[in-house]
């Protein structure tokens, strides 16, 4: 019936771009990323394929989600190929913040404190692939 009508849906494509808190190259690292939002639900695949990290250094950021997360910390999977370190006998995870469409790379242990990944040593053929489902309010 009426009350179980899909009102909301909406797919596409938006560019993450890649940050680093202490250093940046001159052109920042843009991809198409995906997007499904159902009502206020979001899910996103991030994919940086073959990546040249040169230049970047400190906390990993990505940014520019399409929508913003308001529901509480959101913590998201995350792969890499030597693009990023992160501290010894840790996960890797990746978190958005409520009110944020920030990515953060964190680095945790169960009991332990969340510390930022960092951006690995520049070079080619780096990766790193998020995927996650977070809430809106738009």
């Amino acid at each position: 019936g009426a009350a179980n009508k899909l009102d909301d849906y909406e797919s596409g494509t938006f560019n993450a771009k890649l940050k680093g808190s202490t250093g940046e190259p001159s052109t920042l690292l843009l991809r198409g990323a995906h997007y499904t939002k159902i009502g206020q639900t979001v899910h996103v695949r991030i994919s940086f394929e073959n990546i040249t990290t040169t230049g970047y250094s400190g906390n990993v950021t990505i940014t520019d989600l399409p929508f913003t997360n308001n529901d509480g910390r959101t913590l998201l999977q995350v792969m890499h190929f030597e693009a990023v370190t992160w501290s010894a006998n840790y996960q890797l995870g990746a978190v958005i913040s409520n009110d944020s469409n920030t990515i953060d790379l964190m680095s945790f242990q169960s009991g332990g404190i969340w510390a930022a990944a960092q951006h690995n040593t520049g070079g080619t053929g780096r990766y790193i692939w998020v995927t996650g489902t977070y809430q809106t309010n738009s």
